[in-house]
Parts: structure tokens; C-alpha cells; sequence
């Protein structure tokens, strides 16, 4: 027999397990997405520019979430695989028995207080003010606590404080008058900014913390259920690197993010645009096993925790080990 045809004979008779994986069916991955908010943005570029398939799994996004309450209660149900939010909210979980782990980082950011009148230029000049706030959020906690230990001002104590529902509503407030500053966050604050621009930024938090402290805000996280990370380490890592390339996307071409953005999302360009230049919020995913990460996230948790917010400091465990 000739040598070509005994090539063929056992390219034949290969049995079908040493197929190249690509043939085989990519994992899923069951993720929500929320119908407006930042993590709602990483997800849309990731999917447009099909970056889960570039690593080796499809993500399953859910139909979005108009209810964040139901948005968190779904994926601490087990119903998602891995979900982007808010730092402490996964902290408050964890200490409760939620089976969950912190991934990465998804984006740095805080939120900012916006003013209207000429004669607020410093943060002091709020004494005696009326500050409009999404109270029941972390960002305005965190703002609390940084205004307190950097500045020596209680804002519940030497402001009066209202309860808005969103932080779209708090720049209402002062709009129309009835509040002399508003705590908001993006892409509320661009938006605000592009509609009024008489309005401007007293203080942004992520801005003031890392000139005071040189870290990072990492308020906006991935967590994962503990069994998915214990089940397939190699695929979070995976899901890791495809928040990374659609992160590094947007921070190095922006104009054709934006437009991704403002397709898929009720989210126009510009005002992702004036969010990213402002240094406002900044898209960056780095794994909490990152020694200055994981030691960033420790230290805003602890402002959180002096102020009874988070009730007791986070443990190793809390921190998924890829």
C-alpha cells in the first residue's frame, strides 16, 4: 500500500474523542443584565464584539432587569452563573451565608455631588445645605464615610439629607429648587451635565480617593456562585479576559464603543463619551487575587464597616481564588 493512502487509513480511523475542542459545544454562561446602569455597558460591548466566543464559552444573557432588588435576588437564587454590581452588596451577602465569591473588578468609580449655585465652591460650604440622595445605596454611604474621615463633615448630622429613589432624581431636586446639591453617579452625571450646564461637579468620589489614597475606587465588581468557581476555575478566568478585552475596548477606542453603546443600550454616545473623558468612571477588570486590588477592596469595605454598613470585616474566603 502506498504511504499516502495508509495516511489516509488512519486519519480514518482516529476516533472522534481526538476531535480539536473547538468542535465541541462552548459552555454557557448565565448572566443578568440590568435595563440601565454601568455593568449593563460592559456587557453589551462584550456580546457585540463576541468576546465570549473568543474565550471559549457564550454568555446567556437574561432579558433586562427594570427591578434591582430582583436583579441581586435572582442571582443569589443560583439563577446566574456570575453578575456585575456593587461591592458591598455581595459583602453584606457573603456575611449573611450567600454562597457567592468576589471575581474582578469591573469598572472604578463613585459618584459625584452636583450644584447649581455659584456659592457652593467647596465641600464645607454644604454645612447647613439640602442635599438630594439615593440613601439606601452604598455610593452614598461610601460618600458619607469619605466626607467624614477627609473632611471632618457629618453630612447627616450638619445637612439636611432627602431621600430620592435614583440618582437621576436627586439632580430633579435641584433643578427645580428644592435641594441646593444632588449625589449621582454615571451615566446620570454626564447626562445632568449635557441637559444643565449650569450644573457642575463639587466632588466626585473616585477622583477625590485616589488623589488622597493613590487606589482605585472599585465599587463595581463580578461575583460568582462559589460552586461555579469551585466547579471550573479555568472558565472564570476565561470570563475574566473577556471583561478584560471589552474593558480595554472601550478605554482605547471609545468612539466605536460609544456606538455600540448608544445602539444597544437607551445610552447616547456623548454621554458615555463625557463620562470616560472625565475620569469619572474608568472600565478596568483585574482579577481580586491582584495584591493591590484585593488590599483597595479591603480598605473601602472598612470605611463601609465604620459606619455599620458592612457589619463585619470580609474574610479570605470572600475572594475567589483562580
Amino acid at each position: 500500500m502506498r504511504p499516502v493512502c495508509m495516511l489516509v487509513l488512519c486519519a480514518a480511523l482516529i476516533p472522534a474523542a481526538h476531535a480539536p475542542t473547538w468542535a465541541q459545544p462552548l459552555p454557557q454562561v448565565r448572566v443578568p443584565i440590568l435595563a440601565s446602569g454601568i455593568t449593563s455597558v460592559i456587557q453589551v460591548v462584550a456580546d457585540a464584539r463576541h468576546l465570549d466566543q473568543a474565550h471559549g464559552f457564550r454568555f446567556k444573557v437574561s432579558p433586562p432587569y427594570e427591578s434591582l432588588d430582583a436583579y441581586y435576588a435572582d442571582f443569589l437564587k443560583g439563577q446566574f452563573d456570575v453578575e456585575g454590581g456593587i461591592v458591598e452588596s455581595y459583602a453584606i451577602r457573603f456575611l449573611r451565608g450567600a454562597p457567592i465569591q468576589l471575581v474582578s473588578t469591573l469598572v472604578g468609580m463613585g459618584a459625584s455631588v452636583l450644584v447649581r449655585d455659584p456659592s457652593i465652591t467647596t465641600v464645607g460650604a454644604l454645612r447647613g445645605r439640602t442635599i438630594a440622595a439615593p440613601i439606601t445605596s452604598g455610593r452614598y454611604a461610601f460618600l458619607r464615610g469619605l466626607l467624614l474621615k477627609y473632611y471632618g463633615f457629618d453630612i447627616e448630622r450638619e445637612a439636611k439629607v432627602i431621600s430620592v429613589p435614583n440618582p437621576a432624581a436627586s439632580v430633579t431636586f435641584v433643578l427645580a429648587g428644592r435641594a441646593d446639591a444632588a449625589l449621582s453617579w454615571e451615566p446620570a452625571v454626564s447626562a445632568a451635565l449635557i441637559k444643565a450646564p449650569s450644573l457642575r461637579v463639587l466632588l466626585d468620589t473616585r477622583i477625590d480617593y485616589r488623589a488622597r489614597t493613590g487606589r482605585d475606587l472599585y465599587q463595581v465588581v463580578l461575583a460568582a456562585q462559589r460552586e461555579t468557581v469551585r466547579r471550573d476555575p479555568t472558565l472564570l478566568r476565561r470570563i475574566v479576559a473577556a471583561y478584560r478585552d471589552a474593558a480595554e475596548f472601550m478605554e482605547s477606542a471609545p468612539e466605536a464603543a460609544a456606538g455600540i453603546v448608544s445602539q444597544r443600550l437607551n445610552l447616547p454616545a456623548q454621554t458615555f463619551l463625557d463620562g470616560l473623558r472625565s475620569r469619572r468612571v474608568a472600565f478596568t477588570v483585574q482579577p481580586v487575587t491582584d495584591a493591590i486590588v484585593h488590599r483597595a477592596i479591603l480598605d473601602e469595605l472598612q470605611i463601609l464597616r465604620d459606619l455599620n454598613v458592612v457589619p463585619a470585616a470580609v474574610p479570605d474566603a470572600f475572594f475567589a481564588r483562580l
